[in-house]
């Protein structure tokens, strides 16, 4: 019998569906069996994000993960305008588009329909915050990286399009976004603008490191109507 970790997602979601406070091993175990499914199923070109997510999971660190990369370069893209033409609303929403948490649920959620699992997860908006903050306290420190020179071909191809992008604009070509890290900052205290909660640190260039920090419920947001419950 071939095995198909769909039966235990079903399962195991139909259990968590009765009541009772879900756990963060559940929740992590979730992830497992929904990257073995991808995996299985080959549908990890249809999911790229959950694909990314799940990995990153299951890593120390991701430097040769194509998802991790091209979030990357997404971000680093803000980098590449004049300090004249930049637009702040605009460098905060390609940074929380290029994170994906929004993205995520919406191919969970479609992954879960296709598939008739239970979505209660993903449709209730404070069960989906138990779900973010599961992810992000258990990534704390857990880099995505674009290493120097980089370690894979896909990464040879990223760096090259970010030089050039630089080069084109006129900017530094050896300043790029090489790594992003979470960080669990709830218990620090709080400043004007700046919430305590986990945050998405992102490291410009490895000689002369800066760094960016977006709080991570930010990069979770949407609004209630997206929600079908709560």
């Amino acid at each position: 019998m071939t095995y198909d970790p769909l039966t235990p997602l079903k399962r195991e979601l139909s259990q968590l569906a009765k009541g009772g406070k879900t756990t963060k091993a559940e929740i992590l175990n979730l992830f497992r069996l929904i990257r073995l499914i991808l995996e299985a199923k080959r549908l990890r070109p249809r999911f790229p994000m959950c694909a990314m997510y799940c990995d990153w999971l299951q890593h120390a660190e991701l430097g040769r993960n194509s998802g991790a990369l091209i979030l990357i370069e997404k971000i680093d893209s803000i980098f590449c305008v004049a300090p004249s033409n930049a637009n702040f609303d605009v460098e905060l929403r390609t940074i929380l588009d290029a994170l994906g948490l929004v993205t995520l649920r919406q191919e969970l959620l479609m992954l879960f329909v296709e598939f008739s699992v239970p979505t209660f997860l993903l449709t209730g908006m404070s069960n989906w915050y138990t779900v973010v903050s599961v992810v992000l306290e258990d990534l704390v420190g857990r880099p995505l990286l674009l290493s120097v020179p980089p370690t894979s071909k896909f990464g040879m191809g990223v760096l090259s399009r970010v030089t050039d992008r630089r080069r084109s604009a006129g900017i530094d070509e050896y300043r790029h976004v090489y790594k992003v890290v979470i960080s669990d900052e709830r218990s620090k205290a709080t400043e004007p603008g700046r919430p305590p909660g986990f945050y998405f640190n992102i490291f410009l260039s490895p000689s002369e490191p800066d760094r960016i920090q977006v709080n991570g419920y930010w990069s979770a947001q949407e609004g209630r109507d997206a929600f079908k419950e709560d």
